[in-house]
């Protein structure tokens, strides 16, 4: 009889701990999709590509200094 109770009394014991533990993750998990969430505008933004500013780098005497004339 007795040994039913301690059985009985520590299946308990063990789902309040797994219960716990559940319950733990799931807040630590809901906090980081919340911050996960609200970072990704900001990541997002990073990844775009901007147009430079200002006209194409494209004429060659930007990278070559052009000859003198004699």
């Amino acid at each position: 009889m007795f040994h039913v109770m301690f059985y009985s009394a520590a299946v308990v014991a063990l789902g309040l701990v797994a219960v716990l533990a559940a319950v733990r993750l799931a807040m630590w998990f809901w906090g980081v999709m919340r911050r996960g969430a609200a970072a990704l505008p900001g990541a997002l933004k990073s990844l775009t590509v901007e147009p430079p500013q200002g006209g194409a780098f494209n004429d060659s005497r930007d990278v070559w200094p052009m000859p003198k004339d004699n």
